[in-house]
């Protein structure tokens, strides 16, 4: 039985997967990473309390675009998905996905449409990192629109009811003026709907014990030219 609350992230080859990794240990979280097409056995043996979907260098209007086990959908869990992952959230509950002429790379500046937890300590007006070719032109019913920015009208989206959460912008990278991740997850964000302890409820063995697995652990995607090690 797993020792650990822990969050799994599924990869389907961003080259920024490690970061979302390296932001959940900086929370003192435990998190998993493993190729989107993980088997679903393994996923219950993991008895994740939360799953994390990874952008992507692929598009999900290509007719062989990565999908995930139909499972995560069936579990219940909170999800969260960035980027690719986002789209893979509308897709899965009925929005539409667009492809864009120019694809957007780089610093966009965020605009919150209501206050909500999940983009606590993010201030109005607060530049992140964008890097898509699609994106979501409507939203999935029972959905409602919680960020956007000047190209992008669903930047951050959530459900009404159920703990699943999206991001077009990746919120684990450092490339903004900020310097640090502008990091969705807080103790009355995701990390509370999960049910993780906030890293003070934590005790040091856990925090110690984590660290140096996730540090030595790395997995491949099956897409290598869209993995950058870091």
């Amino acid at each position: 039985m797993n020792r650990h609350d822990t969050i799994l992230i599924l990869d389907f080859g961003s080259q920024y997967t490690q970061l979302i990794a390296r932001a959940l240990r900086s929370l003192s979280v435990y998190c998993e990473i493993h190729p989107y097409n993980i088997a679903p056995e393994k996923i219950r043996e993991l008895a994740p309390k939360a799953i994390i979907l990874s952008g992507s260098p692929f598009s999900l209007l290509d007719p062989n675009s990565p999908q995930p086990s139909e499972m995560i959908w069936s579990l219940g869990l909170p999800l969260l998905g960035i980027c690719y992952g986002q789209q893979l959230i509308a897709d899965h509950f009925g929005g539409t996905i667009e492809r864009h002429t120019n694809r957007e790379y780089g610093r966009a500046v965020l605009k919150p449409s209501l206050p909500h937890p999940l983009l606590e300590g993010i201030p109005a007006g607060a530049e992140v990192w964008m890097s898509h070719g699609d994106s979501i032109s409507r939203l999935p019913e029972d959905f409602q629109a919680l960020a956007s920015t000047a190209t992008v009208p669903y930047a951050a989206i959530g459900h009404l009811s159920r703990p699943v959460y999206a991001l077009q912008f990746h919120p684990e990278v450092v490339h903004t003026p900020r310097g640090k991740p502008f990091w969705p997850i807080s103790p009355s964000g995701l990390l509370a709907a999960c049910r993780i302890g906030h890293p003070k409820t934590l005790s040091p063995p856990a925090r110690r014990k984590s660290a140096p697995r996730l540090a030595t652990r790395k997995w491949c995607s099956a897409f290598p030219a869209g993995w950058i090690p870091l």
